[in-house]
């Protein structure tokens, strides 16, 4: 095994219960904010900050048409990651 300070796979007995050394995600992939784990098993924090927006492309036109949606309600999902609604009080 290569000498990692970070643990991204945990094993027991024959099982594997975690493995995150094949992840792809990046910073440009997560929130801006948010807290990831890189393959390695190192935390990472999140920079994206437009989910319409994605740096690899992956996102289907049904996640685009969910987030068009969800705009258009008028909600948001703050930094705890909670979804929120934006209400106009006259």
């Amino acid at each position: 095994m290569a000498n990692n300070q970070y643990i991204n796979r945990v094993d027991f007995g024959n099982e594997t219960l975690i493995d995150i050394s094949d992840t792809t995600a990046e910073a440009g992939d997560v929130l801006v904010g948010q807290t990831f784990y890189t393959k390695s098993g190192a935390p990472a924090t999140g920079t994206l900050t437009d989910a319409t927006t994605s740096t690899h492309g992956l996102m289907s036109a049904e996640d685009k048409i969910a987030i068009e949606v969800f705009k258009s309600l008028r909600l948001s999902v703050d930094s705890d990651g909670y979804i929120c609604q934006t209400v106009e009080v006259s």
